[in-house]
């Protein structure tokens, strides 16, 4: 059984490297690559003008963000000083 196994994958090697031994030219390829090349160049078009936008400044930064949760409850103020004044 083993001798069986052996002969297949030698069988089945060289077969995957006859596929290697073909013909060395690459006409096909060198005619497409001609073609290519002989193509007109295309333009690319200028990039757009960048129109600069007046800049904002956030004047609400200092206020409450909407983002957290408001303490809806009286929290003693050793605890409040504990969350570092997060609820």
């Amino acid at each position: 059984m083993t001798k069986l196994k052996g002969l297949t994958f030698l069988i089945a090697g060289c077969v995957l490297l006859s596929g290697c031994s073909g013909d060395k030219s690459y006409n096909d390829l060198q005619n497409y690559m001609q073609e290519i090349k002989a193509r007109p160049v295309g333009e690319i078009e200028p990039l757009p003008t960048f129109r600069s936008h007046k800049t904002f400044r956030y004047g609400a930064i200092a206020m409450r963000s909407p983002f957290l949760l408001r303490c809806r409850r009286l929290i003693p103020v050793q605890a409040k000083t504990a969350m570092n004044g997060h609820c």
